[in-house]
């Protein structure tokens, strides 16, 4: 009989991982990536990693590195990461670039057909691919949804939805390389957000500004005034460093430095921001608006499959369960296969994208929670 057919969608840290054990399987795996490898890896590129790579890659990856004189404990950035990584990774592989699937259903079912029947899981995926070429359809046993979330930031409404404006409005919703251009960020920037992305922000624009430079408005949703969560007797300390130092500058201001708490975008024209604070409503003018809320993930693609996803945080359900009340990336959760679950079998979601909005995700958690997954998976043929 044939080996089974893995189609993996999502060629960064997760994806690639999940096509090397499937690979290992002796399954014929097709890994598909809508831009390029590693794409929202090279979004932030500039960005150190907070972890070191033994704890971002598996023990199956330093084994096939291990030609490559890669020191496991140093802290790569993300553009470092997909060049000495993930792209010696996926040299052997089935790797289509540029290939954005569509949609995905059971061959000649839809999401209502044949619902908690056996015969449903012995249908075979039918994957809609939009490639260079054109669209196809591709034909697979199993499918692995690794798309991540950060191809979808979320608004910086507070309600979640945009604020009036703001979908016209030019809004940088993406770590920025300052280096690129430090006079565009010395002018006055507003700065969105209280997680370790905006407090990576902050320390950034303070390095430029030095003793001088445009103001800098940062919105922070609550009246703390260390407003960044910090972890306790943190383990990572590049993590803990810059979450440190963030809180530091936010409850001691340099006269550049304006935090607003309880702050809320209630409306956006241009260059102007009505913003919502315990004070009242105040306008703010800025060169620079840089929005860093967090993501969400796309869960179209699975529109006709029956997947159980979480209501509030559009994970996985099983695995939302699992991880109530967790709110450390390191604390350690014992998972059955069953937490990873979608509902619909032999389809996983996997990474990031199966925490959905939730951003305690961390690579090693990640790669953990595939092996638990494809250490009980009898992949089979289909029709």
């Amino acid at each position: 009989m044939a080996e089974p057919r893995l189609i993996v969608i999502g060629a960064g840290p997760i994806g690639i991982e999940a096509a090397l054990l499937g690979q290992q399987r002796g399954w014929a795996v097709t890994l598909l990536e809508a831009g390029q490898i590693g794409e929202h890896l090279c979004r932030w590129g500039h960005v150190r990693l907070f972890t070191p790579t033994h704890m971002n890659i598996s023990t199956l990856s330093a084994q096939k590195l291990s030609s490559k004189n890669l020191n496991l404990n140093d802290l790569l950035t993300g553009q470092e990461h997909v060049q000495q990584v993930l792209r010696p990774l996926a040299a052997a592989m089935d790797l289509r670039e540029g290939h954005r699937v569509r949609s995905i259903h059971r061959l000649k079912l839809g999401r209502s057909e044949l619902a908690g029947h056996p015969l449903r899981a012995k249908r075979a995926f039918e994957v809609l691919v939009e490639g260079p070429k054109g669209e196809e359809n591709l034909i697979a046993d199993g499918v692995i949804d690794a798309t991540g979330v950060f191809g979808q930031p979320r608004w910086a409404g507070r309600g979640g939805s945009p604020v009036p404006g703001e979908r016209a409005t030019p809004v940088l919703r993406h770590l920025p390389d300052f280096s690129a251009d430090p006079e565009g960020w010395r002018q006055p920037v507003v700065l969105i957000g209280n997680g370790a992305s905006a407090a990576t922000a902050i320390l950034a624009l303070a390095a430029l500004r030095g003793d001088g430079g445009g103001e800098v408005h940062w919105l922070v949703p609550d009246d703390r005034q260390r407003p960044v969560d910090e972890i306790p007797e943190d383990p990572l300390p590049e993590r803990a460093r810059i979450l440190r130092d963030a809180n530091h500058l936010a409850s001691r201001p340099p006269p550049w430095l304006h935090v607003l708490r309880r702050a809320a975008l209630v409306s956006l024209t241009g260059d102007r921001l009505l913003v919502g604070t315990r004070a009242g409503e105040v306008e703010l003018r800025a060169h620079r608006i840089l929005s860093l809320v967090g993501y969400r993930p796309d869960s179209s693609l699975l529109g006709e499959l029956a997947v159980s996803l979480d209501p509030a945080w559009e994970g996985g359900l099983g695995l939302a369960r699992a991880l109530s009340g967790v709110t450390d990336c390191l604390a350690k959760v014992e998972l059955h296969r069953s937490d990873l679950e979608s509902g619909e079998p032999d389809l996983y979601l996997v990474g990031h994208r199966a925490y959905g909005r939730r951003n305690t995700f961390l690579l090693q958690t990640g790669i953990e929670q595939l092996e638990t997954i494809f250490s009980g998976w009898k992949l089979q043929r289909k029709n």
